[in-house]
């Protein structure tokens, strides 16, 4: 049981408004580099402890390097929901996730790619970035960098935009959350009885005619037994309000 002091662990405070997006499952993950010099390392296994008890929220341990510790905060059910959508499995699955979906098993893949010597940048479907935003970072050839606000956007702005400002709100929320509440057990009580998780959805859910293809229905989309993502970036034309991308 958490004391009721008044205290707020500086650690703890930075990244619960940091994360608080996060906390609230508007956006699945979060990655963050801690500092675990000095006092800040016990601030921080202190913070977790806490953080722990928080019951739809996950804290991994990724590496430390340079007395700093990287760790990946997981809204458990917005991250499911975000991974389970038919955009982001075909994209996974093309880059060698394992075949039979689970939020473990992805999880646990994506952490040992970002323990390796190649960044994954895939992460950012788990960071609840757009799809086509995701695919224009890896190197889409028809999606072009329209604007950098928060990450690259990439092709249209429109569902970009609304995700960004999603975010933000949220992380808003956190801050005037902090400025009222002292006890840290206190703020993650108010978000597990307030949080609403969400995926930020796949931008083609109102294309009847695109998602049969999603669906594989469309030998176009195949190669043999490989998905080609060449074909995948021609289903990427429009987003969720039915305009084309760049447009």
């Amino acid at each position: 049981m958490i004391q009721e002091k008044k205290y707020l662990n500086p650690v703890l405070n930075s990244f619960i408004e940091k994360v608080g997006a996060t906390l609230a499952g508007v956006k699945p993950a979060e990655l963050m580099n801690i500092s675990m010099r000095g006092e800040r390392k016990d601030q921080w296994e202190e913070g977790k402890k806490i953080l722990e008890e928080y019951n739809c929220f996950k804290v991994i341990e990724v590496q430390e390097k340079k007395h700093k510790r990287q760790v990946f905060f997981l809204h458990l059910e917005a991250l499911n929901n975000t991974l389970s959508q038919k955009s982001v499995q075909l994209l996974l699955k093309d880059l060698n996730y394992p075949r039979e979906y689970s939020l473990k098993n992805y999880v646990h893949f994506l952490v040992k790619k970002i323990k390796g010597s190649s960044f994954p940048h895939e992460i950012g479907v788990f960071l609840g970035y757009p799809v086509k935003d995701v695919l224009g970072f890896i190197g889409c050839p028809t999606l072009k960098l329209t604007e950098i606000k928060g990450w690259r956007y990439y092709g249209h702005r429109g569902l970009s935009v609304r995700t960004y400002e999603r975010f933000k709100e949220a992380r808003e929320k956190a801050k005037r959350i902090l400025e009222k509440k002292e006890v840290p057990g206190e703020i993650l009580k108010f978000w597990e009885e307030h949080s609403k998780p969400s995926s930020y959805g796949c931008c083609f859910e109102q294309c009847g005619k695109k998602l049969e293809m999603l669906d594989g229905k469309n030998d176009n989309i195949y190669q043999g037994n490989s998905f080609s993502l060449e074909n995948y970036y021609n289903i990427l034309s429009f987003d969720g309000e039915g305009k084309p991308y760049g447009k």
